[in-house]
């Protein structure tokens, strides 16, 4: 499963998004989704992950794909030992 496939998944679960309908290049805050929502997702995806997400990092405008790149790159940082599915 991809990051952006896991991303999908956690996004239906958490922020009651139709993933089928979803466009990974929509904003999510086009999707409905307020900041609070995003902070309690970011939560999620960190603990999913294993990762730390830092918001400022964020463009105001995050959409899914640019966020699974942003987990992609805080999960290349990482020793392959410590990767989830390892």
């Amino acid at each position: 499963m991809t990051t952006l496939e896991a991303l999908r998944t956690l996004a239906e679960r958490e922020l009651d998004v139709d993933v089928n309908a979803l466009d990974p290049t929509t904003p999510l805050t086009e999707l409905g989704v307020d900041s609070l929502s995003l902070a309690d997702f970011i939560f999620k995806v960190e603990d999913h992950f294993h990762v730390v997400i830092e918001m400022q990092q964020l463009a105001p405008n995050l959409t899914l794909a640019d966020f699974a790149d942003k987990v992609d790159a805080e999960l290349r940082k990482k020793p392959a030992a410590s990767m989830p599915g390892t």
